[in-house]
């Protein structure tokens, strides 16, 4: 298709793609005619005019103001666009600049002007959410009034939308800004007092939950603040941060504004999030004006927030003098202590302000008060080098040598901060300098560790104690050789220190210096050590020491002054070489070499020294090291090798050295390289020969790799070098596809300009729009669209991008989509649309989105649940009310023949069901069950929203498919506040369901004593049989609810009633296993010998489910043991039958008669033998069981063990002298 052709299309963005592409506009056909010429004269739109709508497109507002400036006529319209006008179409594109522009009088654009909906420029401001437009376009005074061709005024309009709140109110952006919020912003009362008349809610609130009086407040607009006020602003209003306008107005210092606010009501000493009073905001920001009035018209004066802090804390933490001042004077609280117990006067010490510190104790601030760390402001002060401050507490008498928790005084303090001038002041005013901590640490420890020389050999002068120890025994030189401290060391000698003094490991100085590998404390002590006789020096441990810490220089120095030792082992055994090796120590690692260390030693990851110098990149240590034998293809425990280590760290020097020594490599590493983007260690490997195209375990070429992680200049290397630039991975992602997907725009941007496919599919027949799309990279998206991309391509499950993006819920895309022409309803294979997708997702603005957008309200998913129902399901109120508002159809049936309000219902959403309700919800209506929407409700345990049904006339008596009423449904879920409501209403007790039980069957059988409790005080019949002639005492007996079991036989129920098969709750009982209801009904008068149909007596159920302890229970009652039931079996005959043996063992006891035949004439031992329990067998033998006996077809036991081919039954029985039947 040529430009000119495209250029007649009919397409109202012809124009616009011409120019982004680049083509040639200037050709000419054979007409003489240039494409733009012809795209203008197809879309009815001179060149003029298309240029003015490119500009605003463009958002160039140089280019805009160039063509009004030239005359160019504002009031042409795109009739391929709506018939939109310029100002139209720049308030639709939220070009805030452009639509300011055009309104500008000069212009003398038509701000009424009317496309071919009917709307005007404001009707598109309100559709579009555009707060700031329609603030500046009735600015400009637009006729509020003006009907489009639905017959809608802009404020009908916004009544219309209601996009963000159930009340009317003027239109919201995506910021939530409405048009009453931008009138107060800018205090322009004639505008607000406009649309206030219009309609507009005067404490409407923005996403952060501020009214318009909170913007006046904020900005300090007096005059707009009482507009607001007179119209009915509520001034104790608080937004997200729980704000007022009165914290707002105080903080600012609007002490007008503040007066008025006050006047009017407003809450002096409410608290916003973080419980701060307007005053204590006033304090934090200085406002020495208002706080005089908050507190003269009762604001309490020692309000603390949620960290305790009052208003004299931050007063004086943000240095505001005069506030402090102010507040003092009007009896603030001295002594009161925030979260960590400091006082005010711990922060003024703290800060070094010595005016509020004297201002504090003027006032009886308690001048050793303690932190929760039990420090006192001396403590403070000497911590933070506030030298004037600790000077004057000291002077007002503070105690010098306070402790604190961990035992330290002020002087430690300011030894561990090296406040020098400040320990001055201390040592001068006789601190205590031999307290020790509770480390036994004293200030010369402390000073020595932090090498401050000048506090050291303050202390010494002072008298410290030089041979002072600490717990583990250490002396201040021990301290300063454990941390390298050279001069501290120095100095300590200098004064006498002893250099053989021992810890409690006894160890010296030189052994602390050696195992934190300080070589410069070390050198000098054995340097100290060597010119005194009288210090031996154990040079084999501290070689040892050295080794085991890996400090190979100290090593080193140790081992040549005894050259004679073996250190061979100690080398190896702590892989002294790889500590070198990581830090390119090469002269030490050479001698390391020369004295015979083992140069393939491997550490605990299984690495070699070559490994680890290959990894950091020392390219002398691995030539020593290669020169040396190195092994240049082990490999370590993860199987690499320091060729493939070099390669992931991207040294490509080493990398180089270690292939010229001809080391091996694969295809792994020239994807290592391209990972991590080390273009110069891929030449490399290509040079060797590595394959540009060669694929992983996942079938992905180096340039996949390079594509997904964004580095461009490999993936622009490889292309230069004839990469494929469309090979597919194992799931047919192309480089295109991973780039698109990891969000690497740049890397997109090459691809396609080196000739990537656009439309390549993966295996679910994704393109890179579906990924970008699913991957919320809107400038991904853009770019694609911008090349071109289907936009309506389907995936294997027909979602196109439009779904994905719906799906990820990213507006922005969402956006670019619609507007580069996705079919907004397009049906995937479940029938969800993208609008189906967004509400799912309860993302709000792009179910607005694409609802302003057209998309259908009332579209079906295969279960024909519409995006109402899946609004009302998913708990979304706004999403919701947005469909609501849309026109969605409220009594939609999904494929179950439920209504939104069923869904809502079910989900026990309160706001969601009153607001159906509201808007006309029918409530007398059936699902495919019959269930009405009280029946879920009373299932689902909403008391709530079973009410708000009742309120609205539902039925109570209804009934669904199994003639279940609501009463029956909240009965048999134990909701026992439902049923309680039910009953109140006037619900009927004894109805039944299709099974014939009644509410107190379903209630006994679910377990709620409560439940059952207020249906027997209702009136409830106890003794109501059901279709089975259960009672609700044969179901709580079956389901083991002892409480409920008590209850009704408490309330008289019958014990002995049968149900169809005549049991009585006493068989149930037994059957069920609860020990407790078998027993509840024996004291109740229960016959333990009552036999049902199959002349079973509760014995032979408890039998059965091998209940032991109730089978005890009813033989300590007196349950006969030899009853039979209608086949003769004997109880014995049962527990043999189940496999039971202590059952077994239990009844013999008891005197069962051991052969007893039934109709088959099998006895037990029969029965045993058949089941093959050995044990069983065993156990009947032994009492004396008739191996002899035989059945109606004359088999033994032995006989049927053999024609079951039971060998181990057989065994016990020959051995038993059985006798063999021939027969």
């Amino acid at each position: 298709m040529t430009v000119h052709e495209e250029a007649t299309k009919d397409d109202a963005t012809a124009i616009t793609k011409l120019l982004d592409r680049g083509d040639d506009v200037d050709s000419q056909n054979s007409q003489q005619q240039k494409p733009l010429h012809l795209a203008a004269n197809q879309n009815h739109l001179d060149m003029e005019a298309m240029e003015l709508f490119q500009a605003i497109e463009d958002r160039s507002l140089k280019q805009l103001k160039a063509l009004l400036a030239r005359g160019v006529r504002t009031d042409v319209k795109d009739n391929r666009n709506k018939g939109n006008t310029p100002l139209h179409f720049a308030i639709e594109k939220n070009y805030k600049e452009m639509v300011h522009e055009l309104l500008l009088k000069k212009w003398k654009v038509n701000i009424d002007d009317q496309n071919n909906n009917g709307d005007t420029p404001l009707h598109v401001a309100v559709y579009k959410g555009r707060a700031k437009c329609i603030y500046l376009l009735l600015k400009r005074r637009a006729r509020i009034h003006e009907t489009n061709n639905n017959g809608m005024t802009f404020i009908s309009a916004i009544r219309n939308l209601k996009r963000y709140t159930e009340q009317p109110s003027l239109a919201t952006e995506d910021i939530y800004w409405s048009a009453l919020h931008e009138a107060a912003d800018k205090g322009d009362t004639i505008t607000i007092t406009k649309l206030l008349d219009e309609g507009g809610e005067v404490d409407f609130k923005n996403n952060q939950l501020r009214t318009p009086l909170h913007i006046a407040a904020i900005k300090g607009h007096l005059e707009m603040v009482k507009v607001l006020i007179e119209r009915g602003a509520m001034v104790n209003e608080v937004d997200k941060f729980k704000m007022t306008s009165l914290h707002y107005a105080a903080m600012k210092g609007y002490k007008k504004v503040v007066q008025v606010l006050l006047d009017k009501g407003a809450d002096i000493n409410s608290t916003e999030i973080k419980g701060c009073t307007p005053l204590y905001l006033a304090a934090r920001c200085g406002r020495k004006d208002v706080i005089p009035i908050l507190l003269n018209r009762g604001a309490l004066i020692d309000a603390c927030n949620f960290d305790k802090y009052t208003p004299l804390h931050i007063a004086i933490t943000n240095e505001y003098n005069n506030v402090v001042q102010i507040l003092l004077n009007k009896s603030a609280d001295v002594n009161v202590n925030q979260l960590h117990n400091w006082t005010p006067l711990h922060i003024a010490a703290a800060k070094g302000l010595i005016n509020i510190v004297e201002m504090l104790l003027h006032k009886d601030a308690i001048i050793d008060a303690t932190t929760k760390h039990n420090r006192t402001p001396l403590h403070i002060a000497s911590y933070y080098g506030r030298k004037e401050v600790a000077q004057f507490l000291i002077d007002k008498g503070a105690a010098i040598d306070a402790v604190d928790k961990n035992n330290r005084t002020p002087l430690h303090l300011a030894v561990a901060n090296s406040h020098s001038q400040v320990v001055q002041t201390l040592l001068e005013k006789k601190a205590n300098i031999n307290i020790n901590t509770n480390k036994n640490w004293t200030t010369l420890h402390i000073a020595a560790e932090k090498n401050a020389i000048q506090i050291v050999e303050m202390l010494l002068h002072q008298g410290a104690d030089i041979e002072c120890t600490t717990s583990n025994k250490c002396t201040p030189l021990h301290i300063a050789a454990q941390n390298g401290r050279k001069e501290t060391v120095q100095m300590l000698i200098d004064k006498g220190a002893r250099m053989d003094a021992t810890d409690s490991k006894n160890w010296t100085p030189l052994h602390h210096a050696v195992a934190n590998g300080h070589v410069e404390v070390v050198q000098f002590l054995l340097d100290k050590c060597d010119k005194n006789d009288a210090i031996k020096i154990d040079n084999h441990m501290l070689l040892n020491i050295a080794a085991q810490n890996g400090h190979s220089k100290v090593f080193l120095i140790l081992h040549n002054r005894e050259a004679n030792t073996d250190v061979f082992t100690l080398i190896d055994k702590y892989s002294l070489l790889h500590n070198a090796a990581t830090n390119g120590a090469t002269e030490d690692i050479q001698v390391m070499l020369n004295k015979g260390a083992n140069i393939k030693a491997t550490d605990e990851n299984g690495n070699t020294a070559l490994h680890i110098a290959a990894t950091n990149g020392h390219l002398e240590v691995v030539q020593i090291l290669t020169n040396n034998d190195a092994e240049i293809e082990a490999a370590n425990k993860k199987n690499m090798t320091p060729l493939y280590a070099a390669i992931l760290n991207g040294h490509n020097k080493v990398a180089q050295l270690l292939l010229n020594k001809k080391a091996k490599f694969d295809a792994t590493q020239i994807h290592v390289a391209a990972a991590n983007g080390h273009l110069e260690v891929i030449k490399i490997l290509l040079n060797k020969g590595a394959k540009i195209d060669i694929i992983n375990e996942e079938s992905k070429t180096p340039l996949h790799i390079a594509a997904a992680n964004g580095h461009e200049n490999v993936l622009e290397f490889l292309i230069s070098k004839g990469a494929k630039i469309d090979a597919p991975d194992n799931k047919k992602k192309t480089a295109l596809f991973l780039a698109a997907e990891n969000n690497k725009k740049n890397i997109v941007q090459i691809l396609i300009d080196a000739g990537a496919a656009i439309e390549a599919t993966n295996n679910y027949r994704q393109t890179p729009l579906h990924n970008a799309a699913s991957k919320k990279n809107k400038e991904i998206v853009q770019l694609l669209l911008d090349k071109r991309a289907k936009i309506n391509t389907i995936d294997v499950d027909n979602n196109t991008p439009l779904h994905l993006a719906a799906k990820s819920s990213n507006k922005e895309v969402v956006q670019m989509l619609i507007d580069a022409g996705a079919v907004i309803d397009a049906m995937n294979v479940y029938k969800w649309t993208p609008l189906l997708v967004a509400v799912f997702k309860g993302n709000k603005e792009v179910v607005q989105l694409l609802t302003n957008a057209g998309a259908k309200i009332d579209t079906c998913d295969e279960y024909k649940n519409t995006q109402l129902h899946l609004s009302a399901e998913n708990s979304d109120i706004e999403g919701v009310r947005m469909l609501i508002n849309a026109g969605a159809t409220i009594e939609a049936n999904n494929k179950y023949k439920r209504t939104p309000l069923y869904n809502a219902v079910s989900n026990g959403n309160t706001e969601i069901v009153q607001l159906l309700l509201d808007r006309g919800a029918k409530i007398i209506t059936n699902d495919i069950d019959l269930n009405t929407p009280l029946h879920l409700a009373a299932k689902g345990g909403s008391k709530e929203v079973v009410q708000m049904l009742i309120d609205a006339g539902a039925a109570i008596e209804a009934t669904n498919k199994y003639k279940q009423t609501p009463l029956h449904n909240a009965a048999s879920k134990r909701h026992k506040e439902i049923v309680q409501l039910l009953l109140d209403k006037g619900a009927k007790i004894n109805t039944t369901d299709n099974d014939n039980n009644t509410p107190l069957h379903l209630a006994a059988k679910g377990g709620s004593k409560e439940v059952v409790q207020m249906l027997i005080d209702a009136g409830a019949a106890i003794d109501a049989s059901n279709k089975y002639k259960r009672t609700p005492l044969n179901n709580a007996s079956s389901k083991k609810h002892k409480e409920i079991v008590q209850l009704l036989l408490d309330k008289g129920a019958k014990i002995d009633t049968t149900d169809d098969n005549n049991n009585t709750p006493l068989h149930s009982a037994a059957e069920s296993g609860s020990k407790e209801v078998v027993q509840m009904l024996i004291d109740a008068g229960a016959a333990i010998e009552a036999y049902n149909k199959y002349k079973q007596t509760p014995l032979t159920n408890a039998i059965s489910k091998k209940h032991k302890e109730i089978v005890q229970l009813l033989l300590d009652k007196g349950a006969k043991i030899n009853t039979n039931d209608k086949n003769n079996n004997t109880p014995l005959h049962c527990a043999t039958m189940h496999s039971s043996r202590e059952i077994v063992q239990m009844l013999i006891d008891a005197g069962s008669t051991i052969d007893a035949t039934n109709n088959d004439k099998w006895t037990p031992l029969h029965k045993a033998a058949h089941r093959g329990n050995k044990e069983i067998v065993e156990l009947l033998l032994a009492n004396g069981a008739n191996i002899h006996s035989r059945t109606n077809k004359k088999e033994t036991p032995l006989d049927i063990a053999n024609r079951l081919y039971r060998p181990e039954i057989v065994n016990i029985l020959r051995n038993a002298a059985a006798e063999v039947d021939e027969h």
